[in-house]
């Protein structure tokens, strides 16, 4: 192995084990495929990666029963809706965003509803202003 190399290798290990324990999962395993990629010149399967790592965060979908209503919560990789019993009472489309989504409305009976999706696709919602999990208002 030449110098180069061994001294990529080298940084490469150096940077996973310093940083690692500061990161979530996910940016984890696009460090690791990173340094894989790099390591063996492997641009194309870096690329390949890369994408089925962040489509794997970035889609969700929860489904609710609140009182015999259906509530869908759903979080595509452009496409982001809130739904009660088959009506869309919000929605937001974005290529990216920084901040979480949030979507809110209210239905014919009055019920008001906030649906949160984090920046990993992860889903919560507030009913009449109490987080709801599916099973009881906490």
């Amino acid at each position: 192995m030449d110098r180069v190399k061994k001294l990529t290798i080298e940084k490469i290990i150096l940077m996973i084990v310093c940083i690692v324990p500061f990161m979530g999962i996910g940016i984890w395993l696009i460090t690791l495929a990173s340094a894989v990629c790099v390591i063996f010149g492997l641009l194309e399967l870096l690329f390949s990666i890369l994408l089925a790592i962040l489509g794997w965060f970035s889609v969700s979908l929860k489904e609710y029963n609140y009182l015999g209503k259906k509530i869908i919560v759903y979080c595509g990789a452009f496409h982001h809706y809130l739904e009660v019993e088959g009506e869309i009472i919000d929605e937001h489309n974005t290529i990216s965003s920084f901040t979480p989504i949030v979507l809110s409305g209210t239905d014919k009976d009055g019920a008001v509803y906030n649906a949160t999706i984090s920046l990993t696709a992860r889903i919560t919602l507030k009913i009449d202003n109490k987080l709801y999990d599916g099973k009881y208002l906490a």
